[in-house]
């Protein structure tokens, strides 16, 4: 079980997932399914982005372990993440943030290109 943890910024949690190296789909999708259940309580790690990582243990460890330790190695990363970063910056108010629009030379600020 591997998670590394990235601030995002934002005020939510984005979790990603990631099972490689299992034979057949079958399996893999199994494995991810029993993975993406496990990490549902980790929305709580706001301003970051996580991404958990196992292998075929996922399919066969107790699911009440599976949960602990993707929540253990989370704090971790977490922890980790935290000290290298420093502070999250606050999320930004919109998509595109607070830009606004400069005025092109010989056009006035938010006039359209076919307009003088």
């Amino acid at each position: 079980m591997r998670v590394q943890a990235a601030p995002n910024g934002r005020e939510e949690a984005r979790v990603g997932l990631s099972v490689p190296g299992l034979p057949g789909a079958v399996e893999r999708n199994r494995a991810r399914r029993r993975l993406r259940e496990a990490a549902r309580g980790l929305d709580a790690h706001h301003g970051f982005d996580l991404v958990v990582s196992t292998d075929a243990s996922a399919l066969t460890v107790p699911f009440a372990l599976l949960r602990g330790q993707v929540e253990t190695a989370a704090v971790a990363a977490v922890g980790l993440a935290r000290a290298a970063s420093g502070p999250v910056p606050p999320a930004p108010s919109s998509r595109h943030g607070n830009r606004r629009k400069e005025a092109r030379p010989g056009r006035p600020a938010g006039a359209k290109a076919g307009q003088p």
